[in-house]
């Protein structure tokens, strides 16, 4: 799945998951102005990658757009023999994304660092979700078998426009979900 895709992802995931668990954390102003940015990133396409400031919410785009792609960090750790979407895109990696989110609510609450890593444990896991709907991901690393939910045809001209219509639908489920809790 391309970049752009990826990042639109985890950006409306990671808004809608925000409100879900976390609401009374945000006041009125802060959701609906969540959720203004989070229409206008899916519209213009780039997740935390565009240069907008928002005073207190700013910070937070920027972690969905990270955490959107740290799966791919595998891309990088070929010389360490790691194949792309093995280790990073498996549940043993969703699971140390987890374990390090809780360790640090329970040391420290509600605070940036934990909201920090909430943010890229859900934007990575809309990461893995959207390359199993493109080609698949070796889920249960080490072992070696892929899982996907859509494969993926070699050759397949309309793969490009076939991914975009499946992020702009998983973005478009996230923002209703999202008005639901915050309505």
């Amino acid at each position: 799945m391309k970049k752009f895709n990826h990042t639109v992802m985890g950006t409306t995931a990671t808004a809608a998951a925000f409100v879900f668990v976390h609401g009374q954390y945000f006041n009125h102003s802060h959701i609906s102005e969540l959720l203004s940015l989070t229409v206008s990133l899916v519209a213009a396409g780039g997740g935390g990658l565009l240069p907008i400031r928002l005073g207190v919410l700013s910070k937070w785009f920027s972690v969905f757009g990270f955490g959107s792609m740290l799966p791919d960090i595998d891309i990088f750790l070929g010389a360490f023999n790691i194949e792309h979407r093995t280790l990073t895109h498996s549940l043993l990696f969703l699971s140390l994304l987890v374990t390090i989110t809780n360790a640090i609510y329970a040391s420290q609450g509600i605070s940036f660092l934990y909201f920090f890593m909430f943010g890229v444990m859900i934007s990575g896991l809309s990461h893995i979700f959207g390359d199993m709907l493109t080609g698949g991901v070796c889920l249960f690393y080490p072992y070696k078998k892929f899982y996907s939910i859509i494969p993926n045809k070699p050759g397949d001209v309309f793969q490009p426009l076939k991914e975009s219509v499946l992020a702009l639908s998983f973005s478009l489920s996230m923002i209703i979900i999202f008005l639901i809790f915050i309505v």
